[in-house]
């Protein structure tokens, strides 16, 4: 069971994807812990103007 005590991890990932799906998990690993964050508000960050859903939905390492 997850105790709630570890707020940061470091976990040897290697996802694959575009550049534009990279930056957009980038962004999403800078959201703090226990905070959340809506597509919208994801989205108007400069650098994410092509974000929809798709991208945040395939952020899993096959």
């Amino acid at each position: 069971m997850f105790a709630l005590q570890r707020k940061k991890f470091d976990l040897p990932l290697s996802p694959y994807g575009t550049e534009f799906q990279k930056s957009v998990w980038e962004e999403l690993c800078e959201i703090p812990y226990g905070e959340v964050q809506t597509y919208g508000a994801i989205a108007q960050k400069s650098t994410l103007l092509e974000l929809d859903g798709t991208t945040l939905s395939q952020q899993h390492n096959d």
